[in-house]
């Protein structure tokens, strides 16, 4: 059995890699498929389009990679590591409905709605206010596909309170190797909304590495800190191993 990971940045996988060995030491084998133009190609497809558009050269290299894992390498679950493609993961598992697939933010979604409705009952006879979360980008055309994902989330209206930020010069730092000054960027950022937030999402598979720096930033204040790999390692064992 082989497990598919689809990245599109080259920071993306050795924090998967490091999930898989700490909740999934025994896994089937890992395939790596590695395209870290997608990111340049849809920042320039989205500084002359809409957002809510798909580039249908970008589509065409999902559909054609995951052909290629599915049917060449006969991978039995792809998981995708890339945030700002969400339409285009979509589409390809629409193709493939038997083939198990999981989005990046996927499983941390799903630990938010599960927050966020256990609030909700507990507010039923009270009600005071909704849960309040911060998702975090690094790479901006990130947060418009997060956006849809969090619409798409089955929550009672009025339930979610969501602020979507961006981190500028943090992945320009990642890129550049200055791992201190990525961490330090998005921490501070979190910094200016302490205290207004349950919950902060570090959307991207590269921004796990400044988890650390974001608990400290948080520390005794009662703020859920989720990350994307490991949740994301946990979902796709459930589901393989229920399918086999």
């Amino acid at each position: 059995m082989r497990i598919a990971l689809f990245h599109a940045l080259k920071h993306s996988p050795p924090p998967i890699i490091s999930a898989f060995e700490k909740h999934w030491p025994r896994s089937p084998q890992l395939v790596h498929i590695l395209d870290d133009s997608l990111p340049t190609d849809l920042s320039k497809f989205h500084t002359k389009h809409n957002n809510s558009e798909t580039c249908p050269r970008i589509l065409s290299r999902f559909h054609k990679l995951s052909k290629y894992v599915i049917e060449d390498v006969q991978a039995s679950g792809i998981l995708f590591t890339c945030s700002a493609f969400g339409p285009y993961i979509d589409s390809v598992k629409a193709k493939y409905p038997n083939i198990p697939m999981l989005k990046p933010n996927e499983a941390a979604l799903d630990v938010i709605r599960d927050l966020s409705l256990s609030r909700w009952r507990q507010q039923q006879q009270q009600p005071q206010r909704p849960l309040r979360v911060a998702i975090l980008a690094s790479f901006a055309p990130t947060l418009p596909s997060m956006k849809i994902e969090v619409d798409q989330l089955e929550c009672p209206l009025g339930s979610l309170d969501v602020s979507y930020v961006y981190v500028p010069g943090a992945m320009e730092a990642l890129n550049q190797g200055d791992f201190v000054s990525h961490d330090r960027l998005v921490a501070n950022k979190v910094q200016d909304f302490v205290g207004s937030v349950d919950v902060v999402l570090l959307s991207q598979f590269s921004m796990e590495r400044a988890a650390p720096s974001v608990e400290k930033i948080l520390d005794g204040r009662n703020v859920v800190v989720l990350t994307t790999p490991g949740s994301a390692v946990l979902a796709m064992k459930k589901v393989l191993e229920i399918k086999n």
